[in-house]
């Protein structure tokens, strides 16, 4: 007999960005549709679950867990179903370092501001030639874009999730990718 509810997880020791999960079930005939009704969580320093989906149905080879780059440290897959036993092949956790900056392009400083930030994000770039701007979340879905017309813009991020996501400001000379981190 098996183990109630049995669970994996690795825990990354601090928060991360978690991209795609990604749990590849076994493929032999004995063990296959033991891999049904289960949970991929991810659950922050905080001990706050950040993200979860069920999954009623096993996976013929894998499953991919897009948790739009949510903010966790732990990453956890619980299988709901009694007392069968947990028969994983592998997990797959895409995740990266959060690392904020200031960043100089041709002599000319950005700055954005607060970051993390919960409601207004500020852009500052004086003297640059930035005309829109257009944010992403780590999977390269769009959720704001809009103009530049002055050195000093705010961006209402209010209503989006928790988690990491890539500002480009595009101009004549080119363009700059930063990175912006949602509370």
């Amino acid at each position: 007999m098996g183990e109630a509810n049995p669970w994996w997880q690795v825990d990354f020791g601090s928060d991360k960005s978690i991209g795609d999960i990604k749990v590849f079930n076994r493929t032999d005939g004995c063990c296959k549709a033991r891999m049904s009704n289960f949970t991929v969580s991810v659950i922050n320093s905080n001990n706050e679950t950040v993200y979860s989906k069920t999954y009623a149905d096993y996976p013929d080879q894998y499953i991919i867990a897009e948790t739009g780059g949510v903010l966790g440290q732990i990453v956890r897959i619980d299988l709901d179903n009694g007392t069968n036993a947990l028969t994983l092949a592998e997990v797959e956790v895409y995740a990266s370092e959060i690392t904020l900056s200031t960043t100089t392009i041709d002599n000319v400083e950005v700055k954005i501001y607060p970051n993390p930030v919960s409601e207004k994000l500020m852009i500052s770039a004086p003297n640059t030639s930035f005309k829109n701007y257009t944010l992403y979340t780590v999977n390269g879905q769009i959720v704001l874009t809009n103009e530049i017309n002055t050195k000093d813009v705010e961006v209402n991020v209010s209503t989006l999730s928790k988690g990491l996501y890539l500002l480009k400001l595009d101009g004549l000379n080119g363009s700059k990718m930063l990175k912006v981190v949602k509370d």
